[in-house]
């Protein structure tokens, strides 16, 4: 790893590669399914920690992470 001799005690950012658009492509879809997966637990979480009467706001939750959703997949 690289080592700056004017900050000795600091971790230099690895030697990277380039990569294709397709890999890119490929990590953003990868980190993108964990976070809807995160998010999913999240809202079950919700679901069962709520009263009854407080659902709808998890619904207003869900509806929110689902717009969220929409916007990403069509950039």
């Amino acid at each position: 790893m690289p080592v700056d001799p004017r900050y000795p005690e600091m971790l230099m950012q690895p030697d990277s590669r380039p990569i294709s658009q397709e890999q890119l492509s490929a990590e953003v879809k990868s980190i993108y399914a964990g976070l809807v997966m995160v998010s999913a637990l999240g809202l079950d979480l919700i679901a069962i920690s709520l009263p009854i009467s407080a659902l709808p706001y998890a619904e207003a939750v869900l509806v929110t992470f689902h717009l969220i959703s929409i916007i990403y997949q069509l950039q």
